[in-house]
Formats: structure tokens, sequence, C-alpha cells
């Protein structure tokens, strides 16, 4: 069965709009905890020789992040004592909200029903900071123009992870998510009778 779709998921939330409360100053240490959501809906329809793959995948996420202070780099400067040019967090308590359904159709008439597999589920999961775990995230801050005001500080921000190098400078952010769920459905058999199934997304 298609093995694709948590990417999908992955690649997707990158560049979703995630609600960040906060505003960070230049000369202020970034807040602890941020609350965030994001949400992702892909509809699919692929043709795969004589098979026709359909689907729907909806996901809400929703929750606090902490900062990551482990991991959060401070600059130093004459002009300002401190500033965070990239704060990164991770979750604190985040919850995924979960939708999926996916069917296997043959494109042609056959001897048996047409309908190969067929996958339906729902639920929850927790978003860890475990960087080891399944079902993690990290939201990037990359607060590039508005901490940036002079070339001395550019010279400090060359060489860091996240500095974009040579483009134009703007304030951005990433909100990266991971994770995946079992799926009950059921399969057809040779003998075109169907039996339970289940795929981990």
């Amino acid at each position: 069965m298609i093995k694709h779709l948590e990417f999908i998921f992955i690649f997707s939330i990158i560049f979703l709009f995630a609600m960040i409360n906060q505003i960070y100053a230049k000369d202020k240490e970034p807040e602890k905890a941020l609350s965030a959501s994001a949400e992702v809906k892909v509809d699919w329809n692929i043709e795969d020789g004589n098979t026709i793959n359909k689907g729907h995948m909806t996901l809400n996420i929703n929750g606090v992040m902490e900062l990551d202070q482990a991991h959060t780099k401070e600059v130093k400067t004459k002009e300002i004592s401190s500033f965070f040019p990239f704060p990164i967090y991770e979750p604190q308590t985040m919850i995924v909200q979960y939708s999926y359904v996916q069917s296997l159709m043959d494109k042609e008439p056959g001897e048996c029903p047409p309908l190969i597999a067929e996958y339906i589920g729902n639920g929850t999961f927790s978003l860890s900071n475990d960087p080891n775990s399944e079902s993690r995230a990290n939201l990037y801050i990359r607060k590039i123009a508005s901490m940036m005001p002079g070339a001395e500080q550019m010279e400090l921000l060359k060489g860091m992870e996240g500095f974009p190098g040579d483009v134009g400078f703007c304030d951005y952010y990433e909100f990266f998510a991971a994770g995946g769920a079992t799926i009950r459905g059921k399969v057809r058999k040779s003998d075109c009778k169907y039996e339970e199934d289940e795929q981990r997304y």
C-alpha cells in the first residue's frame, strides 16, 4: 500500500502559518512559552497503472511550545547588550487531531469487486520534545531583519545555522512536525474476499 503520506504531513506543515502571540524586541530575551496552532488538509487522487489511490487527510495541531534554551544562541554586540536572533521552541503540550480516509480501486473492471483496500480512521496523539520520538515538532523563529540593525551584527551572524547568506532579509518562522498513526481498514485477497488490515502512516 501507499507509504509516502507521512512525508506529505511533514513537508506540508513547514509552510503553514503558525499562530505566534508575542513579538520580540531586540534587547529582550525570547518568551519562555508560546501558543501555536497549525492546520493541514491534503486531498489526493493518484492513478498508478490499473489502481486509483484516492483519499483525504486533515490534521489540526494546537498547544504550547517552550523555549529550547540549550539550542537558542545568544549574540552580544556593542550596540545591544545581547539578542537572540534564532529562538527555537519545542512542544510543551501539543495535541494533533487527525482524520484519514483512503481507498484503492481497480481502474478497469475485473472478476473481483473494484475496491482493493480501504482505510478510515480518526483520533489524537501528542507531539514530543524528544528528538528520538516518532511524533515530534520544532518551531524556528528567524528574526533576521528586525534583529540586525548594523553590519556588526551581520558579521556575528555569519556561519550561524539559519543565516540566509546573500538573500534579502526578512523575519519569518518555520513550524516542523512529524508523526504517525495506525489506520485500520480492509484489503481484498486473491479469492476476492476482504480481511481486516491496518497501515502505519
